[in-house]
C-alpha cells in the first residue's frame, strides 16, 4: 500500500520568506487574471483571440470559454509545485526554484492575457 507522509518539517518550508515571496506572486498574478477576466469577459457566441503573434497577428481564435485556461494552467502549475514540496524530499535550493517558476509561469500568463485584452481593447477585434 502506497502511503505519503508529511513530516512537520514539510510545514516549515512554508515559512521560508524566498518562497512565501514566490507564492505571493504567484497568488497576485492568479488574483489579477481573476480580475481582469471578470470586468473584462462576458460570454458570446463569436469567437475570442486566444493567442497574438507579432508575426501574423491573431493566430488562435477560439470560444469564449477558453480563455479561461490561462488562470487554470497557472493555478494547476501552482498546486502541483506545493504538492511537490511536501511529497519529495528537496533541498532547500531546489523548493525554491520550483516555487519560482510557479511564479514566472504565472507572471507570464498574466502578461500575456493583459496583452491579449490590450489588443482587443486597441484594435477592437
Amino acid at each position: 500500500m502506497l502511503t505519503f507522509h508529511i513530516y512537520p518539517g514539510r510545514i516549515k518550508l512554508f515559512r521560508d520568506p524566498a518562497i512565501l515571496v514566490c507564492l505571493g506572486i504567484s497568488l497576485c498574478a492568479l488574483i489579477v487574471q481573476g480580475i481582469l477576466l471578470a470586468l473584462r469577459l462576458h460570454p458570446t457566441a463569436d469567437p475570442v483571440p486566444l493567442h497574438y503573434n507579432i508575426y501574423f497577428g491573431i493566430d488562435l481564435i477560439g470560444a469564449w470559454w477558453h480563455i479561461f485556461l490561462f488562470p487554470g494552467i497557472g493555478l494547476l502549475i501552482l498546486l502541483l509545485n506545493s504538492t511537490l514540496l511536501f511529497l519529495v524530499t528537496l533541498d532547500k535550493m531546489q523548493t525554491i526554484l520550483l516555487m519560482a517558476s510557479a511564479a514566472l509561469t504565472n507572471v507570464l500568463l498574466a502578461v500575456s492575457l493583459i496583452l491579449l485584452f490590450t489588443y482587443v481593447l486597441v484594435s477592437g477585434v
